[in-house]
């Protein structure tokens, strides 16, 4: 599909972080640990990016076997 909006600078930092606060509750019933050092910044349209790492995360949640906490 189109992608509106100005391509800008996104930290993808920024981006796993705010997802790891949206996410929280679910990650601590998960017993999941997400721990990330990345200062890489990048020129693209936000809502793809942001889509994409969300959709990975997610499904990684989603998908983790039952009683393996998950790194």
């Amino acid at each position: 599909g189109k992608v509106n909006g100005e391509r800008k600078l996104i930290n993808l930092q920024d981006v796993i972080d705010n997802f790891c606060t949206l996410r929280r509750q679910l990650i601590q019933e998960k017993q999941a640990t997400i721990t990330v050092d990345c200062s890489t910044t990048i020129m693209s349209y936000d809502v793809p990016i942001v889509q994409i790492i969300s959709n990975l995360l997610d499904n990684a949640l989603k998908y983790a076997q039952p009683g393996r906490p998950l790194q």
